[in-house]
């Protein structure tokens, strides 16, 4: 998480390729507090970078409702 983007990894499930990214996630005032990790089931024509697309704008869901490290293990609304 060096780079501060997502990390996108590459698998094989019974024929099917799974995406694997790693995404960071920020404070509100824009500090790393944490990652998460999604996985993708590949769909016809879809690119890497597609797919690290997605996982941000989920990522800026997220952040959205994490406004500190505190507030990290809370409830969500």
């Amino acid at each position: 998480m060096i780079t501060n983007r997502p990390f996108v990894q590459t698998e094989k499930d019974n024929g099917h390729r799974i995406y694997d990214v790693t995404v960071p996630i920020h404070d509100a005032r824009g500090k790393m507090v944490a990652t998460i990790g999604i996985d993708f089931k590949s769909e016809p024509n879809q690119s890497e970078t597609q797919i690290a697309q997605r996982s941000v704008q989920i990522a800026n869901e997220l952040e959205a409702k994490i406004s500190s490290k505190a507030k990290l293990f809370g409830p969500v609304d």
